[in-house]
């Protein structure tokens, strides 16, 4: 019901998109489907990215509070959240294994997280 702030393909299952959104919503997509509703989650904040786990398990969600939420794939449920408040949460993805986190903080420094 609000702007899309960005979206990530699924890596290894190419018609499943996933959404983030200023709503409070992140929403998994099946392209293959025109008319069937996504599955759906809503976040505590507006949601300002998006990441999918290379291993397609796993979103991860950033938000305008300043905090990342593990988002189990299957279930739609946030597991983990990591409150990164004390700085500016700019942009994150996944390094190729999957076992970590980088970030993109507002002072100009990178976080890697596990």
């Amino acid at each position: 019901s609000d702007s899309v702030t960005k979206v990530a393909w699924h890596p290894s299952n190419p018609p499943l998109l996933a959404s983030s959104s200023a709503d409070r919503s992140i929403c998994v997509w099946d392209m293959r489907q025109k008319t069937a509703k996504p599955g759906r989650i809503t976040n505590k904040a507006a949601c300002s990215s998006v990441a999918c786990s290379p291993c397609g398990q796993y979103l991860v969600l950033g938000d305008k509070d300043e905090r990342l939420s593990l988002v189990e794939g299957r279930t739609f449920s946030i597991g983990k959240t990591c409150d990164l408040s004390r700085a500016v949460l700019n942009e994150f993805t996944y390094d190729a294994s999957g076992k970590h986190l980088i970030v993109a903080l507002g002072s100009g420094k990178i976080g890697i997280l596990e």
